[in-house]
């Protein structure tokens, strides 16, 4: 059984012994907004031939688009959980190594420009959330442990003036988690708005299909907008 697939079986659990709960109030949300990454570093390295070399990659704003499914015990107010899958995408915009070996290749040192590579998240999170439960005005924090697939689609047939390039893609089940903080206002009792900020944070290992690996750590802040829909 798969990571992923035990923490769904795991969160699908999670949800049947709340759904059996009484007095508590789901909804169902969606969100959307901006993803700033940071820059990352990627460590790559060729085992067989005992290479290794320091990349750092620059990446533009990216999007991320989420749903959730969410409850409230009635009895304690200020506690929602929920269940949240989210998407997330982002463009590289710079590369740049101080020089490496690659097989029988040596690459000088560059800065360029990336041409057509991104990366992508496929995550679901356990959120655990405290927030202000009076009033139409919910401040909230929280903290969401989850799974992710991070994506790697790396196409830079020229990235060296010596015309070195490398293009491959490949992907990685990992833990992530996201740390969370917003505001919600309830338009009427069933509709709520609020704006977000999540800190998301993962460390992919991608093995190309030519033995050779990259680990990666992604950090990410997305500011996003909700609506949510209570029932």
């Amino acid at each position: 059984m798969s990571a992923p697939t035990a923490v769904l079986l795991a969160l699908l659990g999670i949800s049947s012994w709340i759904y059996a709960a009484d007095d508590q109030s789901f909804y169902v949300g969606v969100s959307g907004g901006l993803v700033m990454p940071m820059d990352m570093l990627e460590e790559w390295s060729w085992e067989e031939l005992g290479q290794s070399a320091d990349l750092k990659e620059k990446m533009k704003n990216g999007f991320m688009l989420g749903l959730k499914l969410g409850f409230r015990p009635e009895a304690l107010k200020i506690l929602a959980i929920e269940v949240e899958y989210t998407y997330q995408r982002a463009e590289f915009d710079k590369i740049m190594s101080p020089g490496f070996n690659a097989g029988p290749y040596i690459v000088d040192g560059f800065y360029s420009d990336a041409n057509d590579s991104y990366m992508t998240f496929n995550s679901l999170f356990l959120n655990i959330i405290a927030r202000y439960p009076e009033g139409r005005m919910h401040p909230y924090v929280g903290i969401g442990p989850g799974m992710t697939r991070a994506y790697v689609s790396f196409n830079e047939p020229n990235l060296t003036t010596e015309g070195f390039g490398f293009q491959e893609s490949g992907d990685d089940d990992i833990f992530c988690y996201q740390i969370i903080a917003g505001v919600d206002y309830d338009v009427d009792a069933s509709f709520s708005i609020g704006a977000g900020y999540k800190y998301f944070a993962a460390k992919p290992t991608i093995t190309w299909a030519n033995g050779t690996q990259s680990d990666y750590d992604p950090v990410t802040h997305s500011f996003v907008l909700d609506v949510k829909y209570k029932f």
